[in-house]
């Protein structure tokens, strides 16, 4: 093979400032990938012009703006027409609202969600904003009734968002018998369904897995990776929402599964430390695996385009600082907690 060429060329498109979410698995644990994998930020769509080869990962559909949103388009249709291989589509797969209205209206979901501009009289409280783009890092207020929502909906221009920005979105959280919560969390990368995790908590609001995951919660979040149990629900969901590449996000209630959302641009691992798993290298290999599978329908071996290749060092010293920022903090925050407990 000529130096330049690679037959398992993958173009990721997202916002450059969240390409963080690549940091671990390029850093840490597969950094084989540097050479299968570009990152290319939507600032820079005119670069994939100079790709006739390989396959194109829209991500960030939720975070890029109306006119983004079409200029993307165009190029994917010009892709297409040069048979790359093509996961979600900048203005037809849905984004968080569009989907989980499409799911209240086909019963799939049991709650539902609003805009500012158009709440109905039989709105169910409690309820919570959200963004429409971007993830929830602190849980929600949990609103009881609409004078409480309106005064919210009141403040929430001072946070810089407009109505098109925010999400009312009816409460709908269940725990089961032992009182805990769970989040259930799976990939879709082009024809490859795998479970990811099973975080528990006693707390509805569920994103990460905490502290108080016990043996028995992890033996649960080990038997749903392994099982995969939803696949077949999972992927219907995505092809609902016309995405090929993404975590949905979802749990139970009233013994009926309910998606939470889909995320174009999920974080696939972060720190390499973790509280439900020690070992994260099968995680990371199973995705990387899924993404090297892409390829397969190719039609021939992409040249590496220079251009692509600055851009891509540039992003990647930005990983790499990001990924040992995040090192840092944990540590940091690891000293400290153990400082803590010494001192008492």
């Amino acid at each position: 093979m000529r130096p330049g060429l690679d037959p398992k060329m993958i173009y990721y498109v997202c916002v450059e400032r969240f390409a963080h979410t690549l940091a671990s698995m390029l850093v840490h644990f597969r950094p084989d990938l540097r050479h299968r994998l570009r990152v290319i930020p939507y600032a820079r769509l005119e670069l994939l012009d100079r790709v006739h080869a390989g396959v194109v990962i829209w991500a960030d559909v939720d975070r890029i703006a109306p006119a983004m949103r079409q200029r993307a388009a165009a190029i994917h249709e010009r892709l297409a027409g040069r048979g790359i291989r093509l996961l979600n589509h900048p203005e037809r797969s849905l984004r968080r609202f569009q989907l989980l209205d499409a799911l209240a209206a086909s019963g799939h979901n049991a709650f539902r969600v609003f805009r500012p501009g158009a709440l109905p009289p039989d709105l169910r409280f409690p309820v919570f904003l959200r963004r429409e783009a971007g993830a929830l890092a602190v849980p929600p207020d949990l609103l009881p009734d609409r004078a409480s929502l309106l005064n919210a909906l009141d403040a929430a221009p001072m946070q810089g968002a407009n109505d098109d920005d925010w999400i009312v979105a009816e409460y709908s959280a269940e725990s089961e018998a032992d009182g805990h919560f769970r989040k259930y969390g799976a990939y879709r990368i082009g024809d490859t369904v795998f479970a990811q995790h099973c975080f528990i908590s006693p707390s509805w609001f569920v994103k990460h897995p905490p502290a108080g995951m016990n043996d028995s919660h992890r033996l649960e979040h080990r038997e749903y990776v392994r099982q995969n149990p939803h696949a077949d629900w999972v992927l219907q969901m995505f092809d609902l929402a016309g995405i090929a590449y993404g975590r949905i996000d979802y749990g139970r209630i009233a013994g009926r599964l309910q998606v939470f959302e889909i995320n174009t641009n999920p974080m696939v691992l972060g720190n390499p430390q973790t509280r439900f798993d020690p070992n994260l290298r099968p995680y990371a290999d199973r995705w990387a695996e899924a993404v090297i599978a892409l390829d397969s329908t190719a039609s021939a071996a992409p040249a590496s385009d220079p251009a692509i290749d600055r851009l891509q060092r540039r992003i990647l010293l930005r990983l790499y600082a990001s990924a040992y920022r995040a090192r840092w903090r944990r540590l940091v925050a690891g000293v400290r907690a153990w400082w803590g407990h010494r001192a008492r």
